[in-house]
């Protein structure tokens, strides 16, 4: 147990020794000139078209959620009318009565 817990810490060394050096840039100096400038957009949306997409399915998927458990309260109440609600009424045939 203890060799196989030698070799692990071996193996991981070598991955991160050997692994090459990039620079990465420093772009925290830009993020912040882009969330502080006074432009009239709300800081939720400064960050672009990412930003505005997840916005609105957060917004359209909370609405969605509300309006199904709405429903889904209104169904369990005693005043849902169960035999004729709009998609669960069959259309009706017209039969012909026989004397």
């Amino acid at each position: 147990m203890l060799r196989n817990l030698l070799t692990l810490r071996q193996i991981s060394q070598k991955a991160i020794i050997g692994a090459p050096r990039r620079q990465i840039a420093n772009k925290v100096k830009e993020k912040q000139k882009l969330f502080q400038e006074d432009n009239d957009v709300p800081v939720y949306l400064k960050g672009g078209l990412w930003d505005v997409v997840l916005h609105r399915f957060t917004v359209f998927l909370c609405v969605f959620v509300f309006l199904s458990s709405s429903l889904n309260v209104f169904q369990k109440s005693d005043k849902f009318p169960s035999s004729n609600f709009i998609w669960l009424v069959k259309p009706r045939t017209n039969v012909i009565a026989v004397p």
